[in-house]
């Protein structure tokens, strides 16, 4: 049985996949540093789900998204988003 940690990367790979044959000039984002989470924690009073923190990891925010924006821990700091 996958991990709910194991289900995000692989939610990742598709996303990723889909830009690699669909979008090949896009460019993700690197994911967040220990450090950007624990500050946004701090900043935010608590500790975030283990699931956004591998998420963040993974990719950190993504402001083109077909939608609308995929929060940073930056933007999610600024804007005290939680």
């Amino acid at each position: 049985m996958m991990s709910q940690i194991d289900k995000v990367n692989a939610a990742w790979e598709r996303i990723e996949n889909w830009y690699a044959t669909n979008w090949p000039t896009c460019e993700l984002p690197a994911g967040a540093a220990q450090a950007d989470i624990t500050s946004l924690e701090t900043h935010l009073g608590f500790p975030l789900p283990e699931e956004l923190k591998a998420s963040l990891m993974r990719h950190n925010g993504f402001d083109d998204w077909t939608q609308g924006e995929l929060y940073s821990t930056e933007r999610r700091r600024l804007n005290g988003v939680n």
